[in-house]
């Protein structure tokens, strides 16, 4: 395990990459975000110390699914896909706390998914009958399309 440090607004890695590590945070916080520095940023998470990321991208070996950048001066501890086992093994409790995190986000991501249909449903159902759409509907369907959005 090796320890790293990141300045304020330091990409520690970008959407798309491929790496064979996580990561925990041992002081500061990270932002996840997806489509980071483009039109379409989104602001997915700000995780703070004792929080674990990028454990999708190492257990899947698959392209980073988000951005993760430094939210403040950052400490971490960057485990290596060949550590894993180790590491869990010294460290039994963040199995559970990954777990969570991943349930939590996927918990997060269906609610935000379902409300997202409902109100695309209500609009569809506007337009096919050419009624106004109401403020109330307009006002959902703009928030949900800048949920997380970065300021």
């Amino acid at each position: 395990m090796t320890n790293v440090k990141y300045g304020k607004n330091k990409v520690i890695f970008n959407q798309g990459t491929i790496d064979d590590c996580m990561y925990d945070i041992v002081s500061g916080s990270v932002a996840i975000i997806s489509g980071y520095q483009t039109e379409r940023e989104k602001l997915l998470a700000i995780l703070e110390a004792g929080a674990s990321f990028g454990e999708m991208g190492m257990i899947e070996n698959l392209p980073r699914s988000a951005a993760a950048v430094a939210n403040s001066e950052t400490e971490l501890n960057v485990i290596e896909a060949g550590e894993f086992n180790e590491y869990f093994k010294d460290k039994p409790g963040k199995v559970l706390s990954i777990i969570r995190n991943t349930t939590g986000r996927i918990r997060a991501l269906t609610a935000e998914y379902v409300d997202a249909c409902s109100c695309i449903a209500q609009y569809c159902e506007c337009e096919e009958n050419g009624e106004k759409v109401s403020p109330e509907l307009l006002e959902r369907l703009t928030r949900i399309s800048l949920v997380g959005k970065k300021k």
